[in-house]
């Protein structure tokens, strides 16, 4: 399995592939590198005492809070982002400063396998589909189940990938991605019930922005 993000725009800035392709995603760049936003909306289901489904949604705010909790550092107002000039995810305070090194803490994974992708040079778009996998544990790397507040091992579906470029214009270039995860499984969450409970629902990591070439 491999991570999607970086490999594709480093394949499409070789391939060539600029074209305007700008979206609603928040533009984040830190050192010249693309940081792009986490969106985490998952479905837990759960029973109720009188005998009821309930729907309970688990959000990218929640994973955070879960971190905070775990971690014993108020994060509180950060975002989970995926940042390319390391391959990695982080969270990301309001002044766009990278402050916790996610991956290399073990909280949160999400990887791929590309079964189809495709590039267009008459629209100078790429485009993939594959398998996806999302893992992530609150409590980081050491720990036994149970000890995050919030786990996910594994959650899997199926992914979508799109990434644009516009043309260099003064040294300058537009970009826009973004991949779409749609999971479900088993996992565990601390504020909703002390059992495992069925999840599913979909993981957003987008951006868009300028670059100087």
């Amino acid at each position: 399995m491999k991570s999607t993000l970086n490999a594709v725009s480093a394949c499409a800035l070789a391939a060539g592939l600029f074209t305007v392709g700008m979206n609603n995603a928040r533009a984040i760049n830190i050192d010249n590198w693309n940081a792009s936003v986490v969106n985490a909306k998952l479905t837990a289901l759960v029973t109720t005492s009188k005998g009821n489904v309930q729907k309970v949604r688990i959000t990218s705010k929640d994973l955070v809070k879960a971190i905070s909790d775990d971690f014993g550092t108020n994060f509180k107002g950060d975002q989970i982002v995926y940042w390319n000039e390391n391959d990695g995810y982080w969270l990301m305070d309001k002044h766009q400063n990278l402050v916790e090194d996610l991956s290399s803490d073990g909280v949160i994974e999400i990887s791929h396998d590309d079964y189809y992708d495709n590039y267009s040079n008459n629209n100078h778009k790429y485009s993939e589909t594959g398998v996806s996998y999302f893992y992530f544990a609150s409590y980081g790397n050491d720990f036994d189940y149970g000890d995050s507040t919030i786990e996910f091992d594994y959650l899997y579906g199926s992914y979508t990938y799109n990434y644009t470029e516009s043309s260099v214009f003064h040294g300058r270039y537009f970009w826009s991605e973004t991949s779409k995860d749609y999971v479900g499984g088993a996992g565990y969450d601390g504020y909703i019930s002390g059992d495992d409970i069925p999840v599913s629902g979909t993981i957003v990591t987008s951006g868009s922005g300028v670059f100087i070439d």
